[in-house]
């Protein structure tokens, strides 16, 4: 038996679909988690294809730790039946990127922490002095191996959301 035109077509599609994404040009994610007092955490990503930004997402927790585990769809900017994956955990220190095609990943990338920057200030005073302190986790990554041509991978001086590509 013979796959029919359209199953053809189909496979045809999805291995061009493939092969555009999988050879993506520099790709770099931004994560920025915000521990506050009293309220719920914030994490904050970006994620970057080619200098342009893919998505920007947010989530939140009390009390997030490094325990904490978040994840996120893009689509993607050029192919629309595909999306971009992004997990993170370890206050943003770690991440994944992966392409994907509806729950069918297409390729998982091999990324690399470039940056980390910890600060911590006090956020609630009294007479007696500081009662809580506030912190946050900034952290750029990227896939190396499709960063070749001169590209960075900077932080964003302490802000949640750049607008820059890293």
């Amino acid at each position: 038996m013979f796959p029919s035109t359209k199953t053809l077509a189909a496979i045809a599609v999805i291995s061009a679909t493939f092969a555009r994404v999988t050879e993506a040009q520099c790709v770099a994610a931004r994560t920025y988690l915000h521990n506050r007092p009293f309220i719920d955490d914030v994490i904050t990503m970006e994620l970057w294809h080619s200098g342009r930004k893919v998505c920007s997402e947010r989530a939140s927790a009390f009390f997030a730790d490094n325990e904490d585990f978040y994840q996120w769809d893009c689509p993607d900017l050029d192919e629309p039946r595909v999306s971009w994956r992004v997990k993170t955990w370890e206050n943003g220190q770690q991440l994944e990127i992966s392409t994907m095609i509806g729950e069918q990943e297409l390729k998982a990338y091999d990324v690399e922490n470039k940056d980390t920057d910890y600060n911590d200030w006090c956020d609630a005073w009294t007479d007696n002095g500081c009662k809580a302190r506030a912190s946050s986790y900034e952290s750029c990554h990227w896939i190396s191996s499709v960063c070749t041509n001169g590209e960075t991978c900077n932080l964003c001086d302490g802000r949640a959301v750049c607008d820059t590509p890293p």
